[in-house]
């Protein structure tokens, strides 16, 4: 089981997914910790455990079969994601139209 460490606790932790599904948690035997997703999904892609992850980002890969859902069920992300912005100094022209990309992304054109 790859665990990802983070001091802000907002991440899905695999006892809170466990539980949320109404599976009894016990504590892995063994396991890979880290503070980084990156090293986890890399270890993941080189098949030396199991990750929790959003479908959205790793959609290519579960598509191109580089990793496989071990499982069907899904819950939504507990965690946020924040954008900060300098407030005593202007955003350069990239980092404006970046921030209202991010706030107003271009919606998909109807078929």
């Amino acid at each position: 089981m790859l665990i990802v460490e983070d001091h802000f606790r907002d991440w899905l932790t695999w006892q809170h997914w466990f539980e949320s599904l109404g599976f009894d948690w016990q504590e892995p035997a063994h396991s890979l910790r880290a503070n980084s997703y990156q090293l986890l999904l890399h270890s993941a892609l080189a098949g030396q455990g199991v990750i929790l992850c959003w479908s959205k980002l790793l959609k290519d890969d579960i598509t191109q079969g580089r990793l496989v859902k071990a499982l069907p069920q899904t819950l939504p992300s507990i965690g946020t994601l924040s954008l900060l912005t300098p407030q005593h100094r202007h955003m350069s022209q990239p980092a404006q139209r970046f921030t209202q990309w991010l706030l107003h992304p271009p919606q998909p054109a109807a078929p």
